[in-house]
């Protein structure tokens, strides 16, 4: 595990890479978006095999990438939450996606860089999330090949809201 700064991280290739990062919240374990490589080292981190992590994104209009249409009340809704820690589920055609626009500059700036990253607290499945990055246990260490420590973060993790059509 090794300590890189935000200016750093926007250079290094990150494929298949999974890294430690503050968000507005809490410190969460990322990778690149459809890095299939990196996402089944997010599962194994977060001892999940078949769950979905929310997907940060640096604004509104990256959701229509994924074929979803936004309606204007639902635009003018994420426009009153967002950037902020709310992340929030979209169906389309059976499918789930969870996104959030987090409300801290040097994680937008990063995302607008990188494109889209999956995100998950850092945390193993239903244990509490860390404050420190130092207090990962040793086998999450090990896992993970980047963080950025901004020291102690004692907020609550994202609020989950769902858009119903």
């Amino acid at each position: 595990m090794q300590k890189i700064s935000w200016r750093k991280l926007k250079k290094e290739n990150l494929k298949g890479k999974v890294f430690l990062l503050p968000t507005d919240t809490v410190y969460g374990f990322h990778a690149l978006l459809g890095d299939e490589v990196a996402l089944k080292k997010l599962k194994d981190l977060k001892e999940r095999k078949n769950s979905h992590f929310v997907i940060l994104i640096p604004s509104i209009s990256e959701i229509e990438k994924f074929g979803i249409t936004l309606q204007k009340r639902h635009k003018d809704f994420l426009n009153k939450i967002w950037p902020g820690p709310f992340s929030v589920i979209f169906e389309k055609n059976g499918e789930t996606f969870c996104f959030r626009i987090p409300k801290k500059r040097n994680l937008i700036n990063f995302l607008k860089k990188s494109g889209a990253v999956y995100s998950t607290s850092a945390n193993k499945h239903k244990e509490k999330t860390i404050t420190l990055p130092e207090n990962l246990d040793k086998d999450q260490k090990e896992k993970i090949d980047f963080f950025v420590d901004e020291g102690e973060l004692r907020n609550e993790p994202s609020v989950v809201l769902k858009i119903v059509r």
